[in-house]
């Protein structure tokens, strides 16, 4: 949101927000990018930034950070072999995850088979439908 100025000289402001389980430590802005109405970009690393005398970082306290990672407990699919001239074209996987603290997010893992020659399919894992 610009707060002062105009689109050639402006200043802007946003607010950017923690999860409760964030990590605690030091954070380092990797990458900034804006745009003009021409379509050009500039995009600046944090030594770009720090280059130019900008922070680049924050610390962040919090005795609550979620810091282990979830664990797959189970995987199991409906078939180990598809034949797809016979129209069996879809693998039904079932997975059981765990997490200490956060939980599990809603769409944030997905799962990849690769094939001979490299092609892949993926597929997400979802908590849609369940509370």
């Amino acid at each position: 949101t610009r707060i002062s100025g105009n689109d050639l000289d402006g200043t802007y402001q946003s607010t950017l927000t923690w999860p409760t389980t964030a990590a605690a430590g030091t954070w380092t802005i990797y990458w900034v990018t804006f745009g003009d109405a021409a379509g050009n970009t500039t995009s600046l690393n944090e030594a770009d930034l720090a280059a130019a005398g900008l922070p680049n970082s924050i610390i962040v306290t919090n005795p609550n950070a979620d810091t282990s990672k979830p664990r797959l407990e189970s995987l199991s699919f409906s078939t180990t072999n598809l034949d797809i001239p016979a129209g069996q074209r879809q693998l039904v996987s079932t997975y059981r995850i765990t997490d200490d603290a956060a939980g599990f997010k809603n769409g944030s893992s997905a799962f990849y088979f690769r094939g001979p020659g490299g092609q892949m399919v993926q597929g997400c894992i979802s908590s849609t439908g369940f509370r």
